[in-house]
C-alpha cells in the first residue's frame, strides 16, 4: 500500500527528508534525474525555499512500508492575455514499482492543484523510459519525442571546440559573447522575447508547442532561488555589433559545488539562423563553466527527436544519447475521470 505526502504537512518528518534525499541520489546512481543536493538538510532548505517564492509549486513524496519509494511534483508557470497558465509535472519512482495503483491518487492530486490554478492542462517531459508508464496508464497524449545526451568533458571533442571559439569571431568580427551569471537589466526584455522566440520555433512533431511564457517576475523569482540555495546559472549572450543580444544558451547547476550542469535553451535569432551560430555559444560556455569550476565534469542537455540541427551540434561536441522519452499531455477532465 503506497501514499502520498506532502512535504509540508506536519507529518512530513526529519526522516522522511533523509529517506528522500536518498531515494534522489540511488536514482541519480542509476542515470535519473538532476543531480540532488548534497544533504538531506540541504534539499529542504532548497525544497522549502521554493514553496515559499513560488506560486502554484506542490511537492509530494510516496511511502510504502515506511519507506520513500517515488515522488510527484508540480509547478505553475503564468499565463499571458492570450494564454492559460500551464502546469508542468515531474515524477519517479524506484524501479519496479507498479503505477497502476497509483494513478487515482497522483491524478486525483494533480487535478485539484490544477483547479486551484486555474489550469486546463498538464505537460510533463520525461526522457527516460522507465517514466513512460505514467503517461500510459492515464492516456496522455504524446506531443513530441525527447532525447537526452549526457557530455562527459573528459572525452568531449576539445580539438573541434576550439576550433569553433577561433573562427566564430573571425568569420563574424561585429558579434561577440559575453556570458553573465545574472541576466543584465538592460539584456533582461531581449532574453525574454528570444525565450518565446525559441519556443515557438522549436521542431515538434506536429504538434503545438506548450502555451509557455517567461515573465520579468519569473526571472526574479528563479534568480532568487539560485540565491538562496547556492545555485549557479551561466547565460551565453550572443550580441550584435550594437550590443542587442541575438542569441543565449543557459546552462545551470543544481549542487554547490557543481559537478554536473544541465543545459538548455539554446538558439538564435530568427534572421542569424543558418550560419552555425549556436556552436559558438555551446563552445564558450562548455569552456568558462569548466574554468570556473574544474571539478564539473557532466552536461546533460534534453530535446526534441526532431531538433536535427542541434543534436548535430551536439553530437559533433561529444555528447552521447543517454536515454529517451516522451514530452506529453493531458487534461483536467480526463484527470478527474481518472480519480473517480
Amino acid at each position: 500500500m503506497c501514499t502520498f505526502l506532502s512535504v509540508d504537512e506536519a507529518a512530513f518528518t526529519d526522516t522522511h527528508w533523509r529517506q528522500f534525499h536518498s531515494f534522489l541520489v540511488n536514482m541519480h546512481a542509476r542515470g535519473f534525474g538532476n543531480v540532488p543536493p548534497s544533504t538531506a538538510q540541504a534539499l529542504r532548505q532548497r525544497i522549502e525555499a521554493r514553496l515559499a517564492l513560488r506560486d502554484g509549486f506542490r511537492e509530494w513524496v510516496i511511502v510504502k512500508d515506511s519507506a520513500v519509494v517515488g515522488w510527484l511534483g508540480i509547478h505553475v508557470r503564468p499565463g499571458s492575455e492570450t494564454a492559460p497558465p500551464v502546469m508542468f509535472l515531474v515524477f519517479d519512482f524506484v524501479p519496479g514499482l507498479e503505477v497502476a495503483p497509483l494513478s487515482a491518487r497522483a491524478a486525483g492530486l494533480v487535478a485539484a492543484a490544477m483547479r486551484e490554478n486555474r489550469c486546463g492542462e498538464v505537460h510533463c517531459m520525461a526522457a527516460e523510459a522507465h517514466l513512460d508508464s505514467l503517461r500510459q496508464t492515464w492516456g496522455g497524449r504524446i506531443l513530441s519525442r525527447l532525447h537526452r545526451y549526457r557530455l562527459d568533458r573528459r572525452t568531449a571533442n576539445r580539438d573541434l571546440i576550439n576550433e569553433w571559439l577561433a573562427e566564430f569571431p573571425r568569420q563574424f568580427p561585429s558579434l561577440r559573447i559575453e556570458i553573465f551569471t545574472e541576466i543584465p537589466e538592460r539584456h533582461l526584455d531581449s532574453w525574454i522575447a528570444l525565450f518565446g522566440q525559441f519556443l515557438a520555433d522549436m521542431p515538434n512533431e506536429g504538434t503545438a508547442a506548450a502555451p509557455f511564457t517567461m515573465t520579468r517576475a519569473e526571472v526574479g523569482k528563479f534568480e532568487a532561488l539560485r540565491r538562496r540555495n547556492g545555485q549557479y546559472l551561466y547565460t551565453g549572450a550572443l550580441l550584435d555589433g550594437e550590443g542587442r543580444m541575438i542569441g543565449h544558451s543557459n546552462m545551470a547547476t543544481h549542487d554547490d559545488p557543481p559537478t554536473e550542469w544541465h543545459q538548455a535553451m539554446t538558439g538564435i535569432e530568427r534572421a542569424w539562423r543558418g550560419r552555425g551560430l549556436s556552436k559558438w555559444l555551446k563552445a564558450a560556455l562548455f569552456v568558462r563553466t569548466g574554468e570556473d569550476f574544474p571539478q564539473s565534469r557532466y552536461i546533460w542537455t534534453e530535446m526534441r527527436a526532431v531538433n536535427e540541427p542541434i543534436h548535430l551540434v551536439n553530437r559533433a561536441m561529444g555528447f552521447e544519447l543517454s536515454s529517451e522519452g516522451y514530452e506529453w499531455s493531458i487534461d483536467r477532465a480526463a484527470l478527474d475521470r481518472l480519480a473517480g
